[in-house]
């Protein structure tokens, strides 16, 4: 049964968020420090929570589905060692992943592959598009598509149906650098340092 979401409600896994269709909608999913790695759905208002610079956060852009499949948080004594699993369904994400330890890992599922991301800015679409602003990924693509494990430096897309990497439209850069400002912005509480 769907329900609403609400600022600040804890997402577990086997939650699938799914968001409007109209245009400008968007939800998005903060990783908040508890005992384990837990996202919490946040909206425009960022009021009720206090972010923190170490958390990661994925924007659902409107018309996507989203499953959380798996997040594990487990510490070590000299790391803190995490698991996180999406699959993407339908649509388009942004993300903004912190430096991870080397044993963690960070996958998001599409239709037709699968993307690992490493400490990253980037932007997926269910389509088989994934850009890197900073850091890098990789996928694999099974039968249909072209078959790739190939890592994306930031600055660089790979496009699944043509297997084609390719620098990043200006625009499409231009809208990753403004939103993780605003992530950063938001995380900080005031405007990130320029320079």
């Amino acid at each position: 049964m769907w329900q609403p979401l609400r600022t600040g409600i804890v997402i577990k896994s086997g939650t699938i968020i799914q968001t409007a269709a109209e245009k400008g909608s968007y939800v998005d999913l903060v990783w908040v420090k508890a005992r384990r790695s837990t996202p919490s759905a946040h909206r425009s208002d960022t009021r009720s929570y206090t972010p923190s610079a170490d958390q990661n956060i994925v924007r659902l852009y409107e018309n996507t589905i989203l499953q959380v499949d798996k997040l594990t948080s487990m510490e070590t004594g000299a790391d803190t060692v995490t698991e996180t699993q999406l699959d993407l369904q339908r649509g388009r994400i942004f993300g903004n992943v912190k430096k991870m330890s080397a044993a963690s890992k960070y996958e998001v599922k599409l239709p037709n592959g699968v993307a690992g991301i490493r400490g990253t800015i980037y932007t997926l679409s269910a389509e088989g598009v994934v850009q890197v602003l900073v850091g890098s990924a990789s996928s694999r693509m099974l039968a249909g598509w072209h078959r790739s494990h190939t890592g994306r430096h930031g600055g660089q897309q790979f496009m699944a149906r043509t297997g084609q990497i390719t620098a990043i439209p200006n625009y499409n850069q231009g809208e990753m650098v403004r939103l993780a400002r605003k992530c950063v912005s938001a995380q900080y509480g005031r405007q990130p340092p320029t320079g």
